[in-house]
């Protein structure tokens, strides 16, 4: 069966042969043509006046598929932007199956296809439709000039949402090759988030320079972000190595942090808690000490009491003159407790357990007396503590039914 457009070639190709035979045949007998109008009279060959006849006829013709055609395109590109409208209309109320209809049906006559194909991939993303969503981000690619970027920060985008974390980091590795884009900054941005994913530090950290340079984050976020990868550093550290490894690698690393992240108190936790489980406690005293001259941090004073340096006597020392400072802070005397505990000034660590349990109630404060007087021989008051201790650490669990019996038993043990 011939289609339209075959029919039409062959309609014209006949017609060329016998517009060229007659047109032989006239070269041969011209004869002539004359037109009168009024006072004006016009006489030419018969072969011009029928050359001229069919140049008219043909121009007409032209002229009106010419017609035809532009008002026919206007029509369809009006309907297809009434169909965009409507399609992104469906797509702000959440409509995500009407919306991918109307934009994707309307996407080739419409006058800013790239939104269409766009839009309509979110929809079917949204539905689960990822086949038909990779497929819109594919049409957009191949019929629209010049979209690659946006079409593959799109991409990457419905990865991340996926979290198809190594999906994303080859796309946003591909784009980050070129950086006159436009989108460069937040395709850093993206790129930031997934090695975060990742857990890729060392990535992440070589990405830190060029995105303050390009200033992707506010500063508040750059810091926390900053921190968020030196802490991951710092775990890796000291993960599958000796510990003359991890040594070596966490010292690599702090010398790495910027100078004013070095009194981080978060970051510096890690860093001396790692040290002393390390065996290099002597320098995660150090670190600590270095700190407390100038800040205070609970979390680290706690930490000071439970590093067992070479030297506990000067240890002990330090941080007895904090207490000049800080006379009723609880965790301060808890540590100077255990710290009396390295130097086996037994006395002196009960005064001190006591006071810290004066200054603030804590189980961890009422086990260290209930051991130390459990060694002393003064079991009585050992279990009073070791009981205080369960209570306190009883009032962290969350209220759930109990056998009426062993609540009974619970209660007496506590009142006891």
């Amino acid at each position: 069966m011939l289609t339209l457009r075959t029919s039409t070639l062959i309609f014209f190709a006949v017609a060329v042969v016998l517009v060229s035979m007659f047109c032989a045949k006239l070269a041969r007998n011209p004869g002539y043509v004359l037109l009168s109008y009024r006072y004006y009279t016009l006489e030419t060959s018969m072969l011009v006046g029928f050359l001229s006849i069919v140049l008219l006829v043909v121009l007409s013709i032209v002229g009106y598929r010419l017609t035809v055609w532009l008002f026919d395109s206007n029509w369809r590109r009006r309907m297809a932007n009434r169909k965009t409208m409507r399609g992104l209309i469906a797509y702000a109320e959440g409509n995500w199956p009407q919306a991918e209809k109307l934009l994707s049906r309307s996407a080739g006559n419409n006058d800013a296809p790239l939104i269409n194909f766009l839009a309509a991939a979110e929809a079917a993303h949204q539905q689960g439709k990822t086949e038909k969503r990779d497929d819109y981000l594919l049409q957009a690619h191949e019929t629209i000039p010049g979209v690659e970027q946006s079409v593959g920060l799109a991409k990457a985008r419905f990865q991340i949402l996926s979290e198809q974390w190594e999906s994303a980091l080859a796309t946003l590795r591909m784009l980050k090759q070129n950086p006159k884009s436009p989108g460069y900054p937040f395709v850093l941005k993206l790129l930031a988030q997934t090695y975060n994913e990742l857990a890729d530090w060392p990535a992440l950290r070589d990405l830190l320079p060029e995105l303050q340079k390009q200033q992707v984050l506010e500063a508040a976020e750059f810091d926390v972000l900053t921190q968020r990868c030196l802490e991951g550093q710092l775990a890796a550290a000291v993960r599958g190595t000796t510990e003359e490894g991890a040594r070596l690698n966490l010292r690599g690393v702090w010398d790495t942090v910027p100078k004013k992240m070095r009194y981080n108190a978060d970051l510096i936790l890690g860093y001396a808690q790692r040290l002393a489980e390390a065996g290099a406690s002597k320098e995660a005293e150090e670190v600590v000490a270095s700190f407390l001259r100038k800040n205070w941090d609970e979390r680290l004073v706690r930490l000071y009491g439970t590093i067992q340096s070479p030297d506990p006597a000067k240890q002990l020392q330090h941080a007895e003159g904090w207490a000049k400072e800080h006379p009723m802070d609880a965790a301060l005397l808890l540590a100077l407790g255990r710290l009396s505990l390295l130097n086996q000034q037994w006395e002196q660590a009960h005064r001190y357990f006591e006071s810290s349990l004066n200054a603030r109630k804590s189980a961890e404060a009422c086990g260290e007396l209930g051991r130390l007087l459990a060694s002393l021989g003064q079991h009585d008051r050992s279990n009073e503590y070791f009981q205080q201790g369960l209570a306190m650490l009883a009032q962290r669990l969350p209220v759930l039914p109990q056998p009426k019996a062993a609540a009974a038993t619970a209660e007496e043990t506590v009142s006891g």
